[in-house]
Order: C-alpha cells, then sequence, then structure tokens
C-alpha cells in the first residue's frame, strides 16, 4: 500500500464516515435539510481534492513522515 492509499484510507475512516454518519443523523432528526447535507458534502470533498492535490507536491520523504505521523494518532 503506497503512503497517499494509506492516508486516503485513513482521510476516510477518520473523517469522511463519521463525519457523513453525523450528517445522517443530524438529516433523520429534522435538524438539517437534504440540500444542507449536500452542500456540506460538495464542500468536503472540493477540500479533500485540494487537499490531495497539494499532497501529490509534497517531496516524498515528507509525505511518508506525514502518514505516519498521522497513522500514530
Amino acid at each position: 500500500m503506497t503512503g497517499t492509499e494509506e492516508l486516503e484510507g485513513l482521510v476516510r475512516t477518520v473523517v469522511e464516515e463519521p463525519a457523513a454518519a453525523r450528517l445522517q443523523q443530524l438529516l433523520a432528526e429534522g435538524l438539517i435539510t437534504a440540500s444542507d447535507r449536500d452542500l456540506f458534502l460538495v464542500s468536503a470533498r472540493k477540500y479533500r481534492e485540494a487537499a490531495f492535490a497539494h499532497y501529490a507536491d509534497l517531496d516524498p520523504a515528507l509525505r511518508h513522515e506525514l502518514v505516519k505521523a498521522l497513522l500514530v494518532d
């Protein structure tokens, strides 16, 4: 598994999946609308794409250290 794949997996399991579950809960409780949820999801996708584009430009050694540090936390 590459560092990028590890980081993508980490982001998915630690950030995206819990956030999606929380948005569904808020929607089910009537605290947000489906449009609100969709706006959050689109914003998160755009932020993720920008972050991973920046990550791709980092020095490979720095990327490796970043992934190691995130996996330790």
